[in-house]
């Protein structure tokens, strides 16, 4: 709009266009993003650097606008159609993403448990560990979800049969 403005001063004939412009523009917009960081969050960057990354990604959702106003009309909607595809599932063999889940994927990864003598997150373990997690009787249901769901979503496996 600036650009514009000053482009059209100048053909205009404006001895400075740039205070013209400037006056009829306004001052630059700006947009404050806030940011925060846990005591308990792990990441490989500090906890300043964290939250600066934050605030400037909320900064950026606040100043990109994407308009989301579309109409459909009446010609263009037909809602016996459905598009999309399917598979048939034999009865008794639901797949294991299809079954209810109690807990989130975030909170999966985070469950500890120890290993070695040492607490660790869920997340932090190999394939080969979740695996042998999954598979060792001592483990409780929750950690066997736990396992199961990061099992699944980090390495896109399917779980070993217990």
């Amino acid at each position: 709009m600036f650009v514009k403005t000053l482009d059209a001063f100048r053909a205009a004939g404006a001895a400075d266009p740039f205070p013209g412009a400037k006056e009829v523009c306004g001052p630059r917009p700006e947009w404050t993003g806030w940011g925060f960081s846990t005591i308990s969050e792990l990441s490989k960057m500090n906890k300043t650097q964290l939250a600066r990354k934050r605030a400037e990604s909320d900064a950026l959702k606040k100043k990109i606008v994407i308009p989301f106003d579309f109409h459909v009309s009446v010609d263009e909607f037909n809602p016996d159609v459905i598009e999309g595809e399917s598979t048939e599932v034999p009865q008794g063999q639901a797949p294991a993403t299809l079954l209810p889940r109690s807990m989130e994927y975030v909170a999966a990864k985070q469950l500890t448990i120890r290993v070695a003598g040492k607490e660790r997150f869920m997340g932090e373990l190999t394939q080969e560990q979740l695996n042998f997690l999954i598979n060792k009787p001592a483990t409780s249901s929750e950690q066997r979800e736990a396992a199961v769901i990061v099992l699944e979503h980090d390495f896109n496996a399917t779980p070993p049969e217990v």
